[in-house]
């Protein structure tokens, strides 16, 4: 580029020297907003050979930018070679015809491939026609891990929940207690991978935990060995005295562990007490030879499960002793006697009464137990679950009840045929286990798995580059979803001064604010907000934090393949400004001489021809040109 000094010339008018100046800023500026960028951008020829690559362009493929490796190298050397057709057959013709914008695989020079999202447009020349090929490569690959580690995420977990569903189907078909507890210990070994899982039973006399199934022993061994855990130590002891479960991914860092010396390879253990109307009747014990490998999701799918156990240990109990009734009467908890004629109640136990919101027994004495239900299960319960429990002697599901405050509460409830001393049908009995907390953990669960397919959605959106204007408001309809409490939440995206969504949410005192940052200058906010009173999660916060790193991935990326573009066609607007006509005749598929000198079009002549201010100006406008050309082409 030719410098101001280098020529001794006649003062200029001002507004010339302004644009000639203007003209000579605009290459440097090109360049260096292209050099800073944190994608890689390449200029091609119409063959397929590199003529250009930015500092970025190097660092993201390995190869060396101090001696400019990447100079004249195919294209096909970036691509791996079971890819190469869409380059040829696809990129390459699409962009000289307009362009073309997708994912694809690219190979770095050590020959390791990385997921990209790459743009392809034409450079025309001032007559319109392409006289090289831009492109622009944006890594993805960790966006692509992320989204395939919350894929397996998701995938294993519905795997789990359609197990343990399946899994307590088997269980509660069991026609005994010992063939019950056989099943849980084989079932859930194999079917979850475990190293190794047992069930303790609570026996009082001993007050220590007895192992009664174990799925690495016969019951003879187990008789033999008569293995016992004190009660309220140890990780066992201590979730069958709390009642809750006990987690512990990493047991060398538990100074209450207890060693098991049938199983040395031991890690992990998660303690699962089995609990039937309040009372503890054992614990699910599994162990895992692989530090950290059990998680709060183990606990939330066995804890599901060891309440439907629970249930079905009610029945097998049942089947086997009919005097057991007598001690369900005097259970603390879910506990009623319907009459067989009319299905009126003559007695409920006080933790009933409490899940029912009654005040005491004695209110519910005479009513009809189907008035307990909500009205779309008073004629399924009335006319097919009675007549089955009363038929078959037993009946065992998942069932809402309707409380007198008109609360629904979901439950496991157990039905069973006593009978007198002499055989005769007496009294239907109800066990009732609230299972509202296992409930919210499935729906917390789903909540996540929708918040992963939110997150999967806006990577597709993304993907489409739709209008800003677009996105924002198709964003703005999908957060609600995801958060805690859809129906009262609403969003609002400020951007650029403008508000998209409900302007209300900026306002809300119940909101979560995210920033838009292009860069480290932030040029927006993501609001979603309750419209009442709501706990705000540190999840949600999260989440939405996720949400607007994305925001703001796309929209940086949007702006600088707009500002690449926009100073392109600056630069196409100089030349047609100084160069009306083509600047190289190139014979059809064949290179341009380095030697040959372009041929350029002279300012037009202003009465200086011949003048010594226009042999210079002359010199002065071959060299500007050939710098151009060469930064350009």
């Amino acid at each position: 580029m030719i410098q101001e000094s280098a020529l001794t010339l006649p003062q200029e008018p001002t507004e010339n020297i302004a644009e000639r100046q203007q003209i000579e800023k605009q290459p440097l500026a090109f360049r260096a907003l292209v050099e800073n960028a944190t994608d890689a951008i390449s200029i091609n020829d119409l063959e397929g050979y590199q003529i250009y690559s930015n500092r970025a362009c190097y660092e993201n493929f390995g190869y060396d930018y101090e001696q400019q490796e990447m100079n004249g190298l195919p294209l096909v050397n970036l691509w791996p070679p079971e890819n190469i057709s869409t380059l040829t057959e696809q990129l390459l013709p699409q962009a000289l015809v307009g362009g073309w914008s997708g994912e694809v695989r690219q190979k770095r020079k050590d020959g390791t491939t990385f997921d990209a999202h790459l743009t392809t447009f034409p450079v025309l020349d001032g007559s319109g026609k392409p006289i090289s090929i831009a492109i622009i490569v944006h890594d993805i690959s960790k966006r692509k891990d992320l989204e395939r580690e919350r894929s397996e995420i998701y995938e294993h977990r519905i795997f789990q929940i359609q197990l343990a569903a399946g899994l307590a189907q088997e269980i509660a078909s069991a026609p005994t207690l010992d063939k019950l507890y056989r099943r849980v210990v084989t079932l859930v070994k194999e079917r979850f991978g475990y190293y190794h899982v047992q069930v303790f039973h609570y026996i009082p006399k001993l007050n220590a935990m007895v192992r009664v199934k174990s799925y690495a022993h016969t019951d003879e061994e187990i008789k033999t060995a008569g293995h016992r855990l004190p009660y309220g130590k140890g990780i066992v002891g201590t979730a069958a005295a709390i009642g809750k479960p006990i987690l512990v991914p990493d047991v060398s860092r538990n100074p209450h562990w207890m060693h098991h010396p049938d199983f040395p390879n031991t890690k992990g253990e998660l303690a699962v007490p089995i609990k039937l109307c309040n009372r503890v009747l054992g614990v699910l014990d599994v162990l895992s030879d692989t530090a950290s490998t059990l998680t709060h999701e183990d606990e939330i799918i066995l804890l599901d499960l060891t309440s439907r156990i629970a249930g079905a240990i009610g029945n097998t109990h049942l089947l086997e002793e009919t005097d057991i009734l007598h001690q369900f009467a005097q259970a603390p908890e879910g506990i009623g006697w319907i009459t067989l004629e009319d299905n009126t109640i003559v007695y409920m136990n006080p933790v009933l009464c409490h899940i029912l919101d009654e005040a005491k027994p004695e209110d519910t004495l005479g009513k009809s137990v189907i008035s307990y239900y909500p009205r779309e299960l008073r004629e399924h319960v009335q006319n097919e679950i009675l007549p089955t429990a009363i038929r078959e002697g037993q009946w065992s599901g998942e069932l809402m009840l309707l409380s007198t405050q008109g609360t629904i509460i979901p439950v496991i409830q157990s039905l069973f045929l006593a009978h007198t001393e002499d055989g005769r049908p007496r009294h239907l009995a109800t066990v009732v286990t609230d299972i509202t907390n296992q409930k919210q953990a499935k729906l917390l669960l789903d909540k996540r798995i929708q918040q992963i397919d939110c997150l999967n959605d806006i990577g597709q959106k993304i993907k489409q580059s739709p209008r800003m204007s677009e996105f924002l408001l198709w964003l703005i309809d999908h957060i609600p979803s995801i958060m805690q409490y859809p129906d009262v939440c609403v969003v609002a995206v400020k951007f650029e001064g403008q508000v998209y969504g409900v302007a209300e949410a900026m306002a809300l005192p119940c909101q979560i604010v995210e920033d838009i940052h292009i860069g480290e200058k932030v040029v927006g906010q993501i609001y979603a907000s309750y419209t009442q009173k709501r706990d705000l999660l540190a999840e949600e916060k999260i989440l939405l934090g996720d949400i607007a790193r994305r925001v703001s991935n796309y929209i940086e990326s949007s702006r600088l393949l707009e500002q690449t573009q926009a100073v392109l066609e600056e630069t196409k607007a100089s030349h047609k400004l100084y160069l009306p006509k083509q600047w190289i005749k190139r014979r059809p598929q064949q290179e341009p001489d380095e030697h040959t000198q372009p041929e350029t079009t002279p300012p037009r002549d202003t009465g200086l021809r011949g003048s010594r201010i226009y042999t210079a100006l002359q010199k002065a406008w071959e060299r500007i040109t050939t710098s151009l050309l060469r930064d350009v082409i």
